[in-house]
């Protein structure tokens, strides 16, 4: 990873995010314990919510400022290989959590070896590594990761501690840069752990059936006449405002969808009720 990434530590700030986001982004290129608060708040940010990997760019400037580096022409920002090493460095952890993934999957160092490598060396890393607003993606690779990796050893172990820290990781994951994919690698773990057939019922195509016949039943019942019903009740009849009937309506059909739930064998309790609803 280190060898692939020495290169772009020769380069610059490149057009666009790298300006817009890192170079004359005012709460990044100005490092202050104020400023990085404000990373945090989801106004500052807008459609794009990354104050993981802002905060990195912000720590990248305070390190650029402790270490007293110049511009090496005028007009140029100093210390640009600092961002460019740091994001060499955070591929090489990619390389490694990579390596320990495919170790841990499989038992076989020649395999875990074989996939670091092949990860690190890849020429599709490169936009990343080069990059420097790939920042995002190489911190959410590497909570990616570290997440799977810790989850696999929290299945095995349990720990309050490993499962809480597992949430952290996820949490800092998609602030860095949102993984739609992350439920699913956990989901092909819980999978791939067992065989197929004894994760699944002899009678799975019938359970199908009556999963979404219920669905359908309870979508149709709570959702869309009851809704409807009581809409027209609020408005019609006692004469409320519309937005203030639907807000009821919903609000009552959650309820009573709620309590449909609950039988002799399922006994009520506020947690489940909220959970329903």
């Amino acid at each position: 990873a280190l060898v692939m990434g020495a290169l772009t530590l020769l380069g610059s700030f490149l057009g666009g995010d790298d300006i817009q986001l890192v170079r004359d982004h005012v709460l990044v290129n100005r490092p202050s314990v104020a400023h990085a608060r404000q990373l945090f708040d989801p106004a500052t940010n807008r459609d794009l919510y990354q104050p993981v990997a802002l905060l990195s760019f912000q720590l990248n400037f305070a390190m650029v400022r402790a270490l007293g580096l110049q511009p090496v022409a005028p007009g140029e920002v100093p210390g640009v290989w600092v961002f460019h090493l740091t994001n060499v460095l955070l591929h090489g952890v990619c390389a490694v959590l990579v390596c320990a993934l495919a170790w841990r999957l499989t038992g076989r160092v020649s395999i875990a070896a074989a996939t670091g490598v092949l990860f690190a060396l890849h020429p599709l890393n490169v936009e990343a590594v080069a990059w420097i607003n790939g920042r995002m993606t190489l911190l959410s690779t590497v909570f990616l990761l570290a997440a799977i990796l810790l989850f696999e050893r929290y299945r095995d172990r349990g720990g309050l501690w490993r499962g809480a820290v597992v949430v952290l990781l996820v949490a800092l994951c998609h602030m860095s840069k949102v993984r739609m994919a992350l439920p699913l690698l956990m989901f092909a773990l819980l999978w791939g752990r067992e065989p197929a057939w004894a994760l699944m019922s002899p009678n799975v195509p019938r359970d199908i059936i009556y999963a979404l016949g219920a669905g359908v039943y309870e979508e149709l019942v709570f959702r869309l006449m009851a809704i409807a019903i009581l809409h027209m009740l609020l408005t019609d009849l006692i004469g409320l405002h519309p937005r203030t009937g639907a807000i009821i309506a919903i609000a009552c059909s959650a309820g009573l969808f709620a309590a449909y739930h609950f039988t002799a064998e399922n006994p009520f309790t506020w947690v489940k009720f909220i959970f329903y609803s």
